[in-house]
C-alpha cells in the first residue's frame, strides 16, 4: 500500500509500519464484510465510465460476472428493464452526486428472468469538498415485491368480495360504530356508509332486541367469547322493521390494544314471511278439520230445534208463545247459516262451479242490494272500466266475497261516509306480485272496495284474515267472513292487498287472473 502523498517529512519507520498494518487490517475487514453480505456494494468514478469496485453479490443477483462488469461498465445500464431504464438513468445523473439516489427498479438476467432491486448511492468527497467517486449498495427485493403484489391482489379480491357479497358485512370498532360497511348492508338498512359510520349499532337495532345484542358484544370485547350469533330485528332508515341473523367475530390483531369485530347480517325477512305463511296454512288446515267436525255436531243439535220451532209456530198458542217460538227459530236459522259458513271454510274449493264471468254485472248487482239496504248516510260509488276483462270463476262465491267486504265497510262507517267499488284491468309485473309468492306476473282484474271509515290498527291487519279473529264486539261477528274471502280468492288463483290506517279508512284489493286471451265488455 502506498504511503500518503503530500507529507513534508518522511514517516518514522515504526510509525509508518504501524499505519500500513492498520490500513491492511481495515482493507481486509472491509473486504470480508462486502464479500460476505447478500447485498451488492459498488464504487464508480463520477463520470460512471469506470467500475472501481463491485462485490461478489453482484453475480448472484444480476447473474453476470464481476469481470464482465469491470471490462464493460455499460452492462449495468443495459441490464435494467426497458420500462424502468430511462427513469433510473435520469436519477443516476441527477441524484447520485447530490446524495439523494434511492430507487427501486427491475433488472433482466441473461436467462430472461426478472428481479427487483433497491439501490442507494452516496457521493465521496475529498478534503476540498469535491466529489471524487460514487459508492452505493443494492439489494434484491424480489421476494418483498412478490409478497406486496400478492397482498395487493388479496386486498383487491377481498374488497371485491366485501362490496359485492349478497350478505351484509361491517367492520365494527370498539365503540360499537361501523367503520366500514358493504353495499348489501347499506341496501338492507337504507343508510349510506357515511350515515352508518356516525351511528352505533344500537341506533338501528329494535329497542326490544338491543340489550341482548349489547350484552353479547360486551362479552366479545372482554374476551369471554370469540364470536356470537343472534336473530334480531333492525330498524331501517324508513322505520320499517326487518329481521336478520347477526354473526359477530372478534379481530384482535389489527391494532395492538384495540379490539374490532366483523359483523355479518343475513336478511331473514323473506324467511320469516314464508314461516308465517306456513304457520297460517297449518292453522287453516287445523281449523278446517275442526270446522268440519263442529259443523256436523251443530247440525245434529240445530235440526231438532228448527223442527220444533216450526211446529210451535203452527200450533194455536198465545201470542207470547208464538213470539218465543219465532225467536227460537230465528236463532236456530242463524246457527244454520254459521254452520254453512264453517263448512264452506272447511271444504275449500270442492265442487265449485266455474264459468266465464262479467265482473261488472256482479258489482252492479251488489251495488243495487247495498243501496237499498245500507244507511242513507253511506254514499255508494262505482267505477268500472268499460273494457273490463273476463275472469274464470264461481259467481256465487265472488258475489259472497263482494257482499262480505261491503258489509265490513258498512260496519266501519257507523256515522256514514263514502264507499267506493271499482274494477280495472292491470298488467302486473314482478314488483306488483312480489309480496305474494304463489302469484305470477300477468293480466289481472283488480276489484277495490274502499271506505272512509275508522280504519284498522297495524297490529290487527295481519290477523283479520285468520279464522275466528274479529275486531267487532262480541255477538256482532263470527270471525269467519274474511277468512272465507281469502280462501275463495286463493281458490281463484288470486290474491288480496289490504291498505288501511286508523282514521284513514280501508281499501281491500282483490286481484283475480284475467281469462287467457279473452277481453270483453262488462
Amino acid at each position: 500500500m502506498k504511503a500518503m502523498e503530500g507529507s513534508d517529512l518522511p514517516p518514522a519507520g515504526n510509525d509508518a509500519g504501524a499505519v500500513e498494518l492498520k490500513l491492511r487490517e481495515s482493507e481486509e475487514m472491509f473486504r470480508q464484510v462486502v464479500e460476505n453480505i447478500h447485498e451488492v456494494f459498488w464504487m464508480t468514478d463520477v463520470a460512471k465510465t469506470r467500475m472501481l469496485y463491485i462485490s461478489p453479490g453482484y453475480e448472484s443477483i444480476w447473474g453476470r460476472s464481476c469481470a464482465e462488469l469491470y471490462a464493460s461498465p455499460h452492462l449495468w445500464s443495459e441490464a435494467i428493464h426497458p420500462e424502468d431504464r430511462a427513469r433510473v438513468l435520469d436519477c443516476v445523473l441527477i441524484r447520485q452526486v447530490a446524495g439523494k439516489y434511492d430507487e427501486e427498479y427491475r433488472i433482466v438476467r441473461p436467462n430472461g428472468t426478472v428481479r427487483w432491486v433497491h439501490s442507494r448511492a452516496f457521493p465521496v468527497k475529498d478534503a476540498a469538498g469535491k466529489v471524487t467517486r460514487i459508492v452505493g449498495i443494492a439489494e434484491d427485493i424480489t421476494e418483498r415485491k412478490w409478497t406486496e403484489e400478492l397482498l395487493r391482489k388479496s386486498e383487491t379480491e377481498f374488497r371485491v368480495m366485501f362490496e359485492n357479497v349478497a350478505i351484509g358485512m361491517a367492520l365494527v370498532g370498539p365503540h360499537a360504530r361501523p367503520l366500514k360497511c358493504n353495499r348489501a348492508l347499506q341496501r338492507l338498512l337504507g343508510y349510506t356508509e357515511d350515515e352508518l359510520r356516525g351511528m352505533t349499532f344500537m341506533e338501528f337495532t329494535h329497542p326490544e332486541d338491543a340489550q341482548a345484542d349489547l350484552a353479547l358484544y360486551r362479552d366479545l370485547l372482554a374476551g369471554k367469547r370469540e364470536f356470537y350469533q343472534i336473530e334480531k330485528r333492525y330498524l331501517r332508515k324508513d322505520r320499517k322493521i326487518i329481521s336478520g341473523r347477526l354473526t359477530v367475530s372478534v379481530v384482535r390483531e389489527a391494532v395492538p390494544g384495540q379490539v374490532y369485530a366483523i359483523g355479518l347480517v343475513e336478511d331473514l325477512s323473506e324467511k320469516k314471511k314464508l314461516e308465517t305463511q306456513f304457520q297460517r296454512a297449518q292453522r287453516m288446515e287445523s281449523m278446517g278439520t275442526l270446522a268440519t267436525g263442529l259443523a256436523h255436531d251443530l247440525n245434529n243439535v240445530l235440526s231438532p230445534i228448527l223442527i220444533s220451532s216450526r211446529l210451535l209456530l203452527n200450533t194455536n198458542g198465545d201470542e207470547d208463545s208464538r213470539r218465543l217460538a219465532g225467536a227460537i227459530r230465528s236463532s236456530a236459522e242463524r246457527g244454520v247459516k254459521l254452520v254453512e259458513q264453517m263448512l264452506m271454510f272447511a271444504r275449500g274449493g270442492e265442487d265449485r262451479r266455474r264459468e266465464l264471468l262479467l265482473l261488472g254485472q256482479i258489482i252492479r248487482e251488489i251495488t243495487g242490494i247495498i243501496q237499498e239496504t245500507f244507511p242513507k248516510a253511506i254514499h255508494i260509488h262505482t267505477r268500472i272500466a268499460p273494457d273490463l276483462w273476463t275472469v274464470f270463476g264461481d259467481p256465487t262465491q265472488l258475489h259472497r266475497v263482494l257482499l262480505n267486504l261491503c258489509i265490513n265497510a258498512r260496519d266501519a262507517l257507523p256515522v256514514g261516509g263514502e264507499l267506493t267499488i271499482s274494477a280495472e284491468n292491470i298488467l302486473a309485473g314482478a314488483e306488483e306480485v312480489a309480496a305474494h309468492p304463489e302469484a305470477r306476473a300477468g293480466t289481472y282484474v283488480m276489484i277495490r272496495v274502499k271506505d272512509t271509515g275508522v280504519g284498522i290498527e297495524p297490529a290487527q291487519q295481519e290477523k283479520i284474515f285468520e279464522p275466528f279473529y274479529t275486531t267487532k264486539e262480541a255477538g256482532k261477528g263470527t270471525g269467519l267472513g274474511l277468512s272465507i274471502v281469502r280462501g275463495i280468492i286463493k281458490e281463484h288463483d288470486g290474491f288480496i292487498n289490504l291498505r288501511s290506517a286508523p282514521g284513514m279508512g280501508t281499501s281491500v284489493e282483490l286481484w283475480l287472473p284475467a281469462h287467457a286471451g279473452t277481453k270483453t265488455l262488462s
